[in-house]
């Protein structure tokens, strides 16, 4: 609840006041009826989400639903906005923007892991070292700084419930939607660094139990998207390398990362630290292949749940 509350606190302070804050709540009742009460700000109107699915997607599909807004800006509950992060956010639109995200730093509730790289920063929810400082077009960023004109969502359909938190396939509900944007629209997410939420990562999350299967499970669910759609193509370009055109790009900045950390090794200081995070580079790297390889042995088409979750192709997208 505290967490929830800084949140919430931290949009109602931003320097852009017209706003309209859903708070959306997945299938609880106790908690939906304490929320109503605490919160008596106009600008605040909380929901229950009490559709079929439960979890984070159908509560983000939930909330979308139950917006006024004609720009629609996802942040996790864990997580707190820059005082200007939405007037950045709605700055960068124009009339050929139809998503923006911002910039994710991390929030250390106690002590950071020194293994745990920049580059690896996603495993909790944190931008780290891949994108650069600077605006440019990606395929997509993370719900917990994102939006999406509302035109948009409706256009392209909802966000996949049958990926991300509360489902089968815990990761990539954010990639799967951006994949599917670029399907439909031909149009790109445009990051804007200077719109910064700080996500708290709290030391639960650093294990290396957790942050391994974290790495598995990206793999898995990775595998899964890139077979969604079979043999459909874009701009000529065969779906599956299109859809895995990031990770790869990613992959070269972790080897590149790498070599440098290896003449660090040899002729750097703090050679303990730099040691440890080429070893943990290695085997989350090696994990998460191991995931991508037995999910694309298992990757099935995922079953449609309503009529509206078909694609123009027959293929299911949620």
């Amino acid at each position: 609840m505290e967490d929830l509350d800084e949140c919430i606190q931290s949009l109602l302070k931003q320097s852009l006041y017209d706003l309209e804050v859903v708070v959306a709540v997945d299938h609880n009742h106790e908690l939906h009826s304490v929320l109503s009460e605490r919160y008596r700000d106009s600008r605040v109107n909380v929901v229950l989400n009490n559709s079929v699915n439960l979890g984070q997607a159908s509560t983000m599909n939930w909330a979308v639903e139950h917006s006024c807004g004609e720009i629609v800006c996802f942040i996790d509950d864990d997580a707190v906005a820059d005082p200007d992060w939405l007037s950045h956010i709605t700055n960068a639109y124009d009339d050929d923007t139809i998503a923006v995200g911002g910039r994710i730093e991390p929030l250390w509730i106690g002590k950071k892991q020194a293994y745990l790289p920049a580059e690896f920063y996603w495993m909790v929810g944190a931008t780290g070292k891949y994108l650069p400082n600077r605006v440019r077009e990606v395929r997509n960023l993370w719900s917990s700084n994102i939006s999406y004109r509302k035109a948009l969502l409706e256009e392209v359909g909802p966000v996949s419930e049958t990926m991300g938190r509360g489902s089968q396939l815990f990761q990539c509900e954010d990639a799967e939607f951006g994949l599917r944007i670029w399907m439909v629209t031909g149009k790109a997410v445009k990051y804007v660094p200077t719109a910064i939420v700080y996500h708290k990562i709290y030391p639960d999350r650093l294990g290396l139990p957790s942050l391994f299967k974290r790495a598995y499970e990206q793999g898995y669910a990775k595998a899964h998207i890139a077979e969604l759609h079979g043999t459909e193509s874009y701009h000529g370009t065969p779906w599956r390398d299109y859809a895995l055109s990031v990770e790869r790009e990613y992959l070269w900045s972790v080897i590149r990362s790498s070599c440098g950390a290896l003449a660090r090794l040899v002729l750097g200081p703090d050679r303990k630290c730099v040691f440890e995070q080429l070893v943990f580079t290695f085997c989350a790297t090696l994990i998460v292949l191991l995931g991508f390889l037995i999910g694309s042995a298992q990757a099935r088409p995922i079953p449609c749940q309503d009529d509206w979750s078909c694609s123009h192709s027959g293929r299911p997208i949620r």
